[in-house]
């Protein structure tokens, strides 16, 4: 049996549907589960109590399961900061749940950080490395 996690999940807001029922298949198995949609007070008119409870729902996550668009946003740009920062004091694991779909820019980019942090991909390494760790998980589908 699979040792229960808290898990977080973030999914872009025109994909809530796919949300809730990714989240309802980690409850299944388990695993307590909050999402950043769901679970976000929005009702501040600045954003700082959203900013906060993000950060609070981080922190009280083992897990962070992210489902990464094609497209860049502030957004994204914005969690990845409070992601990489929240890494330097409690280590994360960052899931990308479609890893799939997703392929390395060729160039430095939002993307190709949150690819090489979902591989565990140390400071330093190459586009090359990214390359072989998504050629790696392909073999093994």
């Amino acid at each position: 049996m699979s040792q229960t996690k808290r898990i977080l999940v973030i999914f872009p807001r025109k994909l809530k549907q796919l949300e809730e029922e990714y989240m309802e298949s980690l409850k299944k198995d388990r695993h307590e589960v909050r999402c950043l949609l769901l679970d976000t007070d929005t009702c501040d008119e600045i954003g700082l109590i959203s900013v906060e409870e993000n950060e609070k729902n981080m922190i009280w996550a083992q897990e962070i399961h992210l489902k990464l668009s094609l497209t860049n946003s502030k957004e994204l740009t914005f969690l990845l900061g409070q992601i990489r920062m929240l890494n330097w004091f409690q280590k994360k694991k960052l899931v990308l749940i479609n890893t799939d779909h997703l392929t390395p820019t060729g160039r430095k980019s939002i993307r190709n950080i949150m690819l090489a942090m979902h591989f565990e991909l140390k400071p330093g390494s190459t586009l090359a490395d990214l390359e072989n760790k998504i050629n790696e998980q392909k073999g093994r589908e």
